[in-house]
């Protein structure tokens, strides 16, 4: 009998065992070892209880049935379809030898993860860095801070939302954000901090092509499109090319310094490993000294050595 036609047969079960399982009545009626086999692949066997366990409490009987014939497909596709593969594979010792590596640097990250928690990049490291870099933190697109607004062409406090939108104080802000945001489908304040100017122009059904020219001669933009009316006020920007504002890079900093010590305390943490483990004799050395990285320097034999 073929997988389909075991699965055919074990329906109308599945619908029993469903409601005594999912309702939390019982496994089954499998015995003390684990209950009725559903197929078996060589060695191995799938039971009754393993498939209806994975199927989560309270689902229709014929979600039931779904899920038990999903689970056993899944599983008899893995072990026959795995089967024949393994013999037809010419080179299953490099895939071995693949899997066995995988193994290890899952392993290996898991336990450095675990070592190189925590170690915050303290604000003096980071203004340090930015004022010995600043000319190399150079911007490749502009910075914008300002005020995005997306509203339905028909709302009727439009006029006043595009006054309060190009004086873009605190008042008007206040204004906006009281009075004017009840017909609003999208609303974005960023006066308080940059924003690259691309983030910006995805918000907006316009093509701009030439980004530093047009905030340079533009404060205030207006588009509609689709029953919608696009708002932007641009109340400072740093044109591309420019050196990064200091709050601006100071997030980019903070992430670059950490990762470097990171990466520098993870090499020592190697190389006090290698050196602990020569130390208690489980890593010997050779041409290659694995404390340090580096080769051994080979003397040459002399005529008198060879004597």
């Amino acid at each position: 009998m073929n997988a389909r036609a075991i699965i055919g047969t074990l329906e109308a079960l599945v619908l029993v065992m469903g409601v005594l399982t999912l309702s939390g009545c019982g496994k089954g009626n499998g015995d003390s070892d684990g209950g009725e086999m559903v197929v078996a692949v060589g060695d191995s066997a799938l039971l009754l209880d393993d498939v209806v366990q994975q199927i989560p409490r309270g689902l229709a009987p014929e979600d039931s049935v779904t899920m038990f014939r999903a689970i056993v497909e899944t599983w008899l596709r893995r072990q026959v379809l795995t089967g024949v593969a393994e013999r037809n594979i010419a080179d299953m010792e490099q895939i071995d030898r693949m899997v066995a590596d995988y193994r290890s640097d899952l392993i290996l990250n898991r336990y450095l993860a675990l070592m190189e928690r925590g170690g915050k990049v303290s604000k003096r490291d980071v203004d340090a860095y930015y004022r010995q870099h600043r000319d190399s933190l150079i911007l490749d697109e502009p910075l914008v801070k300002g005020i995005y607004l997306r509203v339905n062409e028909s709302d009727v406090s439009l006029p006043h939302l595009r006054e309060w939108m190009q004086q873009g104080n605190g008042k008007a802000v206040d204004n906006l954000e009281r009075h004017g945001l009840r017909g609003a489908t999208q609303y974005e304040y960023f006066q308080d901090r940059w924003h690259p100017w691309h983030e910006v122009a995805e918000l907006i059904p316009y093509r701009f092509f030439d980004a530093d020219a047009f905030l340079e001669s533009t404060k205030d933009f207006e588009t509609s499109y689709a029953g919608s009316v696009y708002l932007v006020h641009i109340s400072e920007f740093v044109p591309s090319g420019s050196p990064m504002p200091e709050d601006y890079a100071r997030s980019r900093i903070e992430e670059m310094l950490r990762q470097s010590a990171i990466a520098s305390r993870r090499q020592k943490l190697i190389s006090d490993i290698y050196t602990q483990e020569m130390e208690e004799g489980r890593l010997k050395s050779g041409l290659y000294d694995p404390a340090t990285g580096k080769m051994r320097e080979v003397k040459k034999k002399t005529n008198q050595d060879d004597e």
